[in-house]
């Protein structure tokens, strides 16, 4: 029976790295851009369950409610 493997690449590549890292956090540059893999990558969650932490965590300090 032929076993089929699933691989796992556990880096990133030049298009999710900084131009310059200066001016920005990482974190933020791949959570604008929604690249899941560079952003699960780094963080370790995806951005679906960032966006997730961030409203449970500071919705209320939101001025207008969004429903």
């Amino acid at each position: 029976m032929m076993q089929i493997l699933t691989t796992y690449h556990l880096y990133l590549c030049c298009p999710q790295l900084l131009s310059n890292p200066q001016t920005n956090a990482p974190w933020q540059k791949l959570y604008v851009t929604r690249d899941d893999h560079a952003f699960m990558t780094t963080m370790g969650i995806s951005t679906n369950t960032f966006d997730f932490i961030l409203w449970a965590a500071f919705a209320s300090l939101l001025p207008v409610k969004i429903q």
